[in-house]
């Protein structure tokens, strides 16, 4: 009986463990990407390419360094922090670009779908790199 109990205990410790990494994985995802594009705006506005790097290579370090259950929170994370950027703290938009493009239109579900697309290549293409680099070398992913 006490032997089953030690066992119980150690699969609720274990999963007790295992979320409190999750939850840091999703905290540390979001302040990632959050910091990504709060600072990245402000530097250059115009030009969205190295926010867009930064957040792809990013989503792929986490996607290839943690197992592919792991590297679904992250991606949840990274599109937590990217939304956070934009609705919490936007960036002030330059009177240039107001009056080369005019006033930005509302967010819809598509700018959603495609803005969430980029950290999402990252992270397949890391978990892809993971999951092949581990089969090659024989061992357990």
């Amino acid at each position: 009986m006490r032997r089953v109990t030690s066992a119980r205990m150690n699969i609720i410790g274990g999963t007790a463990a295992l979320w409190g990494s999750s939850w840091l994985l999703l905290a540390g995802a979001t302040l990632l990407s959050w910091a990504i594009l709060g600072i990245g705006f402000r530097i250059l506005y115009d030009s969205v390419i190295p926010e867009v790097v930064l957040v792809v290579v990013s989503g792929f370090v986490l996607g290839m360094t943690n197992r592919p259950t792991r590297a679904c929170t992250a991606l949840v994370g990274l599109v937590i922090g990217m939304v956070l950027s934009e609705k919490m703290s936007p960036a002030p938009v330059p009177p240039a670009h107001l009056a080369r493009y005019g006033p930005q239109p509302p967010p819809s579900l598509k700018d959603f779908v495609l803005i969430s697309a980029f950290p999402a290549l990252g992270i397949v293409a890391g978990a892809l790199v993971r999951v092949f680099g581990r089969l090659a070398s024989g061992s357990d992913w």
